[in-house]
């Protein structure tokens, strides 16, 4: 009876192994679609902060401009200010779609690459 029993425990164990393999495979698939997630999204956090400090300046740069030639800074302020506002709405109503689908885009394709062979 022991001839019998000894292949299906050796199936037991290669499966319980397979198994292992898989979730240990999962695993290093999960953890490198995080760390290049995480890589751009800090890389573009730091492009965001520069290009927002580019833009206070030339805000700054723009409302003294603007308050020489008319003579007011603080309409110049108002102005630049207005200018601020539409610009975030158009930011608001033109970039749902567009961040959307290039978020999708890139998890898509961290989460769901084919090429194991550069894991580590």
């Amino acid at each position: 009876m022991e001839e019998y029993t000894k292949p299906l425990a050796d199936l037991a164990r290669d499966a319980r192994e397979h198994v292992d393999l898989q979730i240990q495979d999962a695993k290093l698939l999960l953890a490198k679609g995080m760390s290049i997630t995480l890589g751009q999204f800090l890389s573009l956090l730091a492009v965001l902060l520069i290009l927002a400090g580019a833009l206070l300046a030339l805000g700054a740069g723009c409302t003294l401009l603007l308050g020489l030639w008319l003579g007011s800074y603080w309409i110049a302020a108002f102005i630049m200010a207005g200018v601020y506002i539409l610009l975030a709405l158009l930011v608001y109503l033109f970039s749902g779609k567009v961040l959307v689908n290039s978020f999708v885009k890139m998890f898509t394709g961290v989460l769901f690459d084919d090429r194991k062979e550069d894991l580590l």
